[in-house]
């Protein structure tokens, strides 16, 4: 008698005889469709543990594991040869836009300072004459004071507690006279920040010599002299 397996195969894959575990209420079985073409639907049939379980046979899937070396739909292709693995390239990534350029730094305001520039090392200075004590500044100065001295910046004098920072400042040189003196100019209100001139001279105002007489007056005094002794004779 010739047996047909064809009906018997379809209840089989219908009907479903799930194994049972000792001490199980439910059961968990990897559920195949098409053992011939390795197709692994990878259903976890979870039911519980009544002995049979009556499933409808899904409809086939598409090919996902496109390196497994098998056809999983069945459709007699294998990995990236069959359509449900080959997908359009990734458009490249658009270029990211260039860094805005940082702006510069700020620059740092200057530290404040004070150059003397006039008087000069050498200069002389006469008592009396009026003299234009000259200086250059940075930073933030408003006022400052000027000083003298007059042994190389030992001790000082002062001739201006607080002046405008104009650059220049008139002085009417004052006695005694020295051959060390320096002057010194700062900051009104920050007393670290201050400059010194080189040494230079103060000096005595220079005196003119008594004119010499002129000849003619030489002459006319000597015949003065002349007259008066003949009448003086004839007396």
């Amino acid at each position: 008698m010739k047996v047909h397996y064809g009906p018997l195969l379809i209840l089989m894959l219908f009907v479903l005889i799930p194994t049972s575990y000792a001490g199980q209420n439910d059961v968990w079985r990897e559920c195949s469709s098409n053992n011939n073409c390795q197709l692994t639907l990878n259903l976890q049939c979870h039911r519980t543990n009544s002995g049979t379980w009556a499933w409808d046979s899904p409809s086939l899937p598409q090919e996902t594991a496109c390196s497994d070396g098998y056809d999983n739909d069945c459709d007699g292709l294998i990995d990236n040869s069959d359509n449900d693995c080959s997908t359009s390239p990734s458009p490249p990534p658009s270029p990211s836009p260039p860094p805005s350029p940082s702006p510069p730094p700020s620059p740092s305001p200057p530290q404040p300072s004070i150059t003397v520039t006039s008087p000069t090392s050498g200069t002389t200075w006469q008592i009396g004459s009026t003299q234009t004590i000259g200086w250059t500044s940075t930073g933030s100065i408003s006022n400052v004071k000027i000083e003298l001295s007059r042994d190389n910046g030992n001790t000082w004098e002062t001739i201006t507690d607080s002046t405008l920072n104009d650059g220049s400042e008139q002085w009417t040189v004052t006695s005694p006279s020295t051959a060390q003196a320096k002057v010194k100019i700062s900051d009104a209100s920050n007393s670290n920040v201050y400059g010194e001139s080189g040494r230079f001279t103060i000096s005595q105002p220079s005196t003119s010599p008594p004119p010499s007489p002129s000849p003619h007056h030489l002459n006319r005094t000597y015949l003065n002299l002349n007259f008066q002794a003949i009448l003086q004779a004839l007396m």
